[in-house]
């Protein structure tokens, strides 16, 4: 089993995720985001420019969030991963209209409730 950084960081993703929008959050579920980049040891760079979707919101896995304002992201992307990151390494992301043509619709159309 592997002990680097990035191994410890995945085993210690998602300790109590919230797969619904909460009043106060940075992002809302289900927002196109790009990955940015960081200078935080745990960022991996091979995310860095990709385009992914906000899946939930992590507040207690200990990285230092509060709530509501500054959570651990769950972003997932089109290969299947899921990565986390801080709100200030993603950037909302806008499709171009040659884009949206070309996008999957998500199989997955129930609705999410915003958390007070």
């Amino acid at each position: 089993m592997r002990t680097d950084v990035q191994t410890v960081f995945e085993m210690n993703m998602s300790q109590n995720p919230i797969y619904d929008n909460v009043h106060g959050a940075p992002f809302r579920i289900g927002e196109s985001v790009r990955v940015l980049g960081s200078q935080d040891e745990t960022f991996d760079p091979s995310y860095k420019r990709r385009v992914g979707t906000i899946e939930y919101f992590e507040y207690e896995c200990g990285c230092g969030q509060s709530y509501p304002n500054d959570p651990m992201i769950g972003v997932k992307f089109r290969d299947g991963k899921t990565a986390e990151f801080w709100a200030e390494e993603l950037r909302r992301h806008h499709a171009s209209a040659k884009s949206k043509s070309l996008s999957v619709k998500p199989a997955d159309n129930h609705h999410h409730q915003e958390i007070r």
